[in-house]
Parts: C-alpha cells; structure tokens; sequence
C-alpha cells in the first residue's frame, strides 16, 4: 500500500492528482501504480502522461498495452527479459491414465489461437457428418482427430533414434479391421488383383478382401 503511494506521487503525479481531486478512484490508480513500478522513470512519466486525461474512462486491456508499450520503448532489455521468461513457460501436458484424461498446456498467443481454430473446425465438421455429441464433446473429440492427422505427416526430426543421422518418422497408429465379407456383399464389383467394390453407409468405396484361412 505504502509502495503504491510512493509510486503515485512520485512517478505518476498526473494521475495522484486527479486521485486527490476525486476523479479517479484510488483503488484503480493503485493498480496502475503496482503495474509501473517495474518501469524506469521515463516509462512511469510516459504512462502518466498517456493515461492522466482518460484513466477515469480507460479500460485495463488498454491501460496494460500502453505500458507494455512503455516497457519496450524505455527499458528494451527488461521487455526482452519479460518475453524469454514467458516463453520458456510454455508447456503442453496430457495426464495419460484409463479412460479419460485432462490436458493443459501455456501456449503462445499465436500457436492457441492456431489449436483453437482447427479444433473448432474439426467440431464443426463432426457436427456436419452426424455427430450427436455436445460442442465440448466434439472439441475432445476433434482434438484427437487433429493428432491423428499430423501423425500422418512426414514430420521428421534432425537426426534419427541411432544417431546416424538418418531422420526419423513418428507412424500414427493403425487400426486393421478384419471383417468376413460374403460374395453378395461385394457383389458390385471386383478385380483381377482382389480390389472389391463395397457400398455401405457411407457410399461405395475399393477394399481389399482377402479369403479366411481353411
């Protein structure tokens, strides 16, 4: 409390002046002070300056840029301090047990938004081929298919698991379903090299078949 009035009337007199005046209300002017005091003197007099003729009226998402904007222009090395601490926070952790699992993760801005964006889509789409599930439902769901998807790209490391320098592939999981199928169902069409022709719920499409073993 005491450092909060220290910073105000030191370092934002603009603002502890309009405070004394009653208006602006203390407890907001404290909040910019707790915010500037990691700032040199010219960023604490450039946010009082800034904000002294609207802190009544700003919100907190502005009030926030511009003294991150302060922090840049007159303490550039901090900034940079600020933006590596936060970035080597980020993580991504799945709690694997049975059943279901809780995941969470700090990402970068641009990287959540990325994630949220084709989750929010593969929701969608499951939403469009039928799903009945609710849209928190879908996202897990969605979630999984995206992970699929990517373990299917050729994503290769810089050096392989031997160290030889050859690269190595993560192969997604595969799922072989055997299912006996009787002439009639594969009836529409068939090939010389064992391709079949099948139409199910989802339309018709090529499967290999293959004779049970006698």
């Amino acid at each position: 409390m005491g450092g909060d009035a220290l910073e105000l009337a030191h370092r934002l007199p603009r603002i502890f002046k309009r405070v004394r005046a009653g208006e602006v209300p203390a407890w907001k002017a404290r909040r910019i002070a707790q915010l500037t005091t990691t700032l040199p003197l010219a960023g604490a007099e450039f946010v009082d300056r800034q904000l002294a003729a609207t802190v009544d009226k700003i919100g907190w998402a502005a009030i926030g840029r511009l003294v991150d904007r302060a922090k840049v222009m007159f303490d550039p090395e901090g900034a940079e301090k600020q933006r590596r601490e936060a970035a080597d926070g980020r993580r991504f952790d799945v709690h694997t047990r049975d059943g279901t699992v809780h995941v969470e993760g700090v990402l970068d801005l641009a990287d959540a938004i990325d994630l949220d964006t084709a989750i929010r889509q593969g929701a969608e789409e499951l939403a469009t081929l039928g799903s009945p599930e609710s849209l928190d439902v879908r996202r897990s769901m969605a979630a999984g298919e995206l992970a699929r998807r990517q373990l299917a790209f050729d994503l290769r490391a810089e050096t392989g698991a031997c160290g030889d320098g050859t690269a190595s592939v993560v192969k997604p999981r595969q799922v072989v379903i055997h299912v006996h199928l009787s002439d009639a169902a594969t009836y529409l069409w068939r090939s010389p090299q064992g391709l079949h022709l099948v139409k199910n719920r989802g339309g018709t499409r090529l499967v290999t078949a293959h004779p049970p073993d006698e």
